[in-house]
């Protein structure tokens, strides 16, 4: 009598091989949501994601320009950010939207780009609120 593989076997027996397994468990992994990574303080991970949604034609994450700005900032890459939020600005002035929120984060990533007389400028387009007034105030003491 011939020896069986072990492979035949396992197939004989409705055992699954590896391969099939690791198929199984490539084809069962859901894509990545950046919500998850920005959850977790993941701000590397949640700007990879946005960034490589933002090259796609059929993104299907709303507001993805706006997550990418918040996550570069939070990363600390401020001119990133800066360029994010100024291009939400131009874009939303186009659109007739309320970008006032848009001029305080622009406002804030100049502050510490250390554009004091920029930043100056940004917060006062901004909304009169309790962060314009915080922008304002810390710029007073940089003149």
């Amino acid at each position: 009598m011939m020896m069986s593989s072990k492979f035949a076997r396992n197939r004989r027996r409705g055992k699954a091989t590896k391969h099939q397994v690791h198929t199984a468990a490539r084809a069962s992994k859901k894509k990545p949501d950046f919500k998850d990574f920005i959850a977790k303080a993941d701000w590397t991970g949640a700007l990879v994601l946005l960034e490589h949604e933002k090259s796609q034609t059929d993104s299907k994450v709303e507001d993805a320009q706006e997550w990418l700005a918040y996550s570069a900032y939070h990363l600390g890459d401020y001119k990133k950010a800066l360029d994010e939020y100024t291009e939400l600005v131009e874009s939303g002035e186009k659109a007739g939207k309320d970008v006032g929120a848009y001029h305080l984060a622009r406002a804030s990533c100049l502050y510490y780009l250390q554009m004091f007389d920029e930043a100056k400028e940004a917060a006062k387009r901004g909304p009169e609120n309790a962060l314009q007034n915080r922008i304002l105030f810390h710029l007073s003491h940089r003149q």
